[in-house]
C-alpha cells in the first residue's frame, strides 16, 4: 500500500467516494469478448445502495474497473490461441491503460473479476473453474481482485481474493438456508469431483493398495504413515519426485474410497468420476470394482495446468449432498503455486451455503477469500494433504462414537 496507493485522493474528510467505470462507455475487454450482463447489473445494483458511491471521477478515492465475468460474444473470432482450448487474452491492455484516471500507473484503481467459469464457452459452466485473466497484462499499481491467483504474482495486503459471484444479487434469502438441526446429517463427510489432469501420474501400486486394512476400523496412525511411505517410495522409483503433489491426491482417494465402502459406507459419500448417480453411492457394481482392485475411476487426461478437482452435476445436485453432510471436503488443487481457484471458492461457498463445515485438503497453502478480515478457522478446517489420515479420526465406528 505505501508505494503503490496515492492516499492524497482519500482525505480524511472525503467520505472515501468510489467511482466505477460503466463498462458500456470505457469497454477494457478485447474484441470477441463482453462483460456478462448479470454481472454488471449485479454491481451496478449493488453500488447504487452503497453511501460511498459517486458518479464525479473528479473527485472519486478509488476508481472500479469491470473486467469480468467475460463471456465470447456470439461468432467472436482470435477466442483461442492457435485453434488450441487455451483462451486468447481477455484484456485490452491498450484499452485499460487508456481509461481516463489511469494516472500512468493505475494507482487507485481496483480492478474487478468475478469469474465463475473459465471464460472460453459463451456460458455460465462453473465445472472446468476460472482463470487468471491478469496473466501478461501490465496492471501498475492497480488492485487486482479475483478468486484465482498464483503465489507469483498475488500481491498479500494489497491484491484481494474474492468468490466469484454467485446466488441472489440481494434480497430475503433467509428462507433459502439450512436448518441448524440435526447437527449430524446423513452423510459424515462427502466429496463430488473429478480430477482432469493426471498426465504424470504414476500407475496405481495395486499390491500396496491391496494391503490396505479391509476397514478403516481397523487402521491407526502408525499404520497409515507406513502405507504412505511405502506408497511414496514406489511413485517416486516409477515416476520421480516431480509427481509428490499428484502421488499424494491418489493416495488420498484410496483412502477415502476405502472408508466409504467399508464398515461404516452409509456414513460417507465420496464420487470422484462425476458420472456415478448421487442418490446410490454404494452400488453392487461398485463395491464389486473395488474388491476386485479396478476400482479407480478412468481418468481424462486434459491439457489443464491448474490440476484442479472439476465440479460434478449442477449448483442444485451439488447443495442437495451438501444439506446432507456435516463435513464438505474440499481438495486444494496439486499445482502448489496457487494460492487461490475459482473452484476452491465455489466448493467452499457452497458448503457453508448448505450449513456443511468445510474441510480444506491443501489449505495450509491457500488464501481465502477476504481473509484479510474474516476469521476462517472459525468455519472450516484447514489440513495440509500430508495430513490427510487427520480426516481418519473423524471416522464412526460401529458403536456409533466418534474417534478424536
Amino acid at each position: 500500500m505505501y508505494n503503490c496507493f496515492d492516499y492524497s485522493r482519500c482525505s480524511l474528510t472525503s467520505g472515501f467516494p468510489v467511482f466505477l467505470y460503466d463498462p458500456d462507455h470505457y469497454p477494457v475487454i478485447a474484441p470477441g469478448w463482453d462483460i456478462e450482463g448479470f454481472v454488471k447489473t449485479t454491481l451496478k445494483q449493488t453500488l447504487g445502495y452503497n453511501p460511498h458511491f459517486t458518479t464525479d471521477p473528479k473527485v472519486a478515492c478509488i476508481y472500479l474497473v469491470l473486467v469480468g465475468e467475460a463471456l465470447t460474444v456470439p461468432g467472436g473470432q482470435n477466442n483461442l490461441i492457435n485453434g488450441t482450448n487455451v483462451p486468447a487474452k481477455t484484456l485490452d491492455e491498450e484499452l485499460l491503460h487508456k481509461l481516463p484516471y489511469w494516472g500512468g500507473d493505475g494507482r487507485n484503481h481496483v480492478l474487478l473479476n468475478f469469474a465463475r467459469s473459465s471464460s472460453v464457452h459463451d456460458s455460465r459452466d462453473t465445472t472446468t473453474g476460472g482463470r487468471d485473466i491478469f496473466f501478461g497484462i501490465d496492471t501498475g499499481r492497480a488492485m487486482l481482485v479475483q478468486s484465482t491467483f498464483k503465489r507469483s504474482t498475488f500481491r498479500a495486503g494489497f491484491d484481494i481474493v474474492t468468490p466469484p459471484i454467485l446466488g441472489p444479487p440481494g434480497g430475503d434469502i433467509w428462507q433459502d438456508y439450512p436448518s441448524m438441526l440435526p447437527a449430524r446429517r446423513r452423510f459424515l463427510l462427502s466429496f463430488q469431483g473429478e480430477f482432469q489432469n493426471l498426465s504424470y501420474l504414476v500407475k496405481t501400486n495395486e499390491a500396496t493398495v491391496k494391503s490396505f486394512a479391509e476397514t478403516v476400523d481397523n487402521v491407526d496412525d502408525s499404520d497409515m504413515n507406513e502405507h504412505r511411505a511405502d506408497y511414496a517410495s514406489e511413485s517416486k522409483r516409477k515416476g520421480g519426485a516431480s509427481d509428490t503433489q499428484n502421488d499424494v491426491d491418489r493416495f488420498i482417494m484410496e483412502h477415502l474410497n476405502r472408508m466409504a465402502y467399508g464398515s461404516t459406507s452409509d456414513r460417507f459419500l465420496f464420487h470422484f468420476e462425476c458420472s456415478m448417480a448421487v442418490s446410490s453411492p454404494n452400488t453392487e457394481e461398485t463395491v464389486k470394482k473395488l474388491n476386485s482392485g479396478n476400482w479407480l475411476p478412468i481418468m481424462r487426461k486434459v491439457s489443464d495446468v491448474w490440476g484442479e478437482w472439476a465440479l460434478c452435476g449442477t449448483e442444485s445436485s451439488r447443495i442437495s449432498v451438501l444439506r446432507d453432510s456435516t463435513f464438505a471436503l474440499v481438495m486444494a488443487p496439486t499445482n502448489a503455486s496457487l494460492v487461490s481457484t475459482t473452484i476452491v471458492q465455489i466448493r467452499v461457498y457452497e458448503a457453508i451455503r448448505a450449513g456443511a463445515i468445510p474441510v480444506v485438503l491443501g489449505g495450509d497453502r491457500l488464501e481465502m477469500a477476504y481473509g484479510e478480515v474474516v476469521d476462517w478457522h472459525r468455519a472450516a478446517l484447514f489440513l495440509p494433504k500430508v495430513c490427510y489420515s487427520f480426516i481418519i479420526v473423524i471416522n464412526v465406528s460401529k458403536k456409533g462414537k466418534i474417534h478424536t
